[in-house]
């Protein structure tokens, strides 16, 4: 069985934006309408939730840290600050 890789178009990179979605939950399939509970449903009721929103959720909820193999798989550099 052979996989299909997702490859960025400028750079011929993989991504791994697969691996990032499931872990972030970035699309919700069961969303309960009357009783909407996830920052997914006010994006035009579609289910998804943009990356910078589940990131910052992430980072209040557990702190940086604790995603810190998750946000080895986006693209770009990563720094931390202190102050």
């Amino acid at each position: 069985v052979g996989l299909i890789d997702r490859k960025e178009r400028t750079t011929g990179h993989k991504t791994n934006f697969n691996v990032v979605r499931r872990a972030l939950k970035l699309v919700v399939d069961d969303m309960d309408d009357n009783n909407p509970d996830d920052i997914a449903y006010a994006y035009s009721h579609s289910g998804y939730a943009p990356l910078s929103v589940r990131l910052v959720q992430s980072a209040l909820g557990a702190g940086w840290k604790a995603q810190e193999d998750l946000l080895k798989q986006l693209p770009g550099p990563a720094i931390e600050l202190t102050q």
